[in-house]
């Protein structure tokens, strides 16, 4: 497993629209339950906006984040218990919908655990992504179809 911060990044051009959303995660080996920690400070968006104020919209990024990851760990079979702290979220309102942090968190967990995603995996993502382009709505993470081995 990968240690310390890691940012990660769902960016892509798709029938000539821009998506964007972007992560920061650390991961760490438990010996309780897998739980998702927000540990999430804004700081990329406050070193940008002085007056920065965390709106709905970006309550609505962070919680799809915490969904994707909450899915994962409840329906994936990884090497152990795991805990995922999100430590910040990065979009733009014109290019980020809620389903890109959940696409940025998926790739960044199985790329932290050593297990990253394949080029099958990310087509998965990419047409989950253009099924999911509701600027407020957290996407159901279960249409995500990657072919990573699910727990029994």
């Amino acid at each position: 497993m990968k240690t310390g911060t890691h940012r990660y990044k769902y960016i892509r051009q798709i029938k000539g629209s821009s998506h964007y959303g972007e992560v920061e995660i650390e991961i760490n080996w438990i010996d309780s339950d897998s739980i998702v920690i927000d540990d999430c400070n804004w700081k990329t968006l406050k070193q940008s906006y002085p007056n920065f104020k965390e709106t709905e919209v970006l309550k609505t990024w962070k919680q799809s984040a915490m969904k994707a990851a909450q899915y994962i760990l409840d329906n994936y079979d990884l090497p152990e218990s795991i805990e995922i702290k999100i430590k910040d979220v990065v979009g733009l309102y014109v290019d980020t919908v809620p389903a890109h942090l959940g696409a940025a968190m998926t790739i960044g967990i199985f790329d932290l655990i050593k297990s990253p995603l394949n080029p099958e995996d990310l087509k998965a993502i990419d047409d989950f992504v253009s099924n999911n382009r509701d600027i407020e709505l957290i996407p159901n993470y279960k249409n995500m179809a990657i072919t990573k081995a699910k727990k029994s």
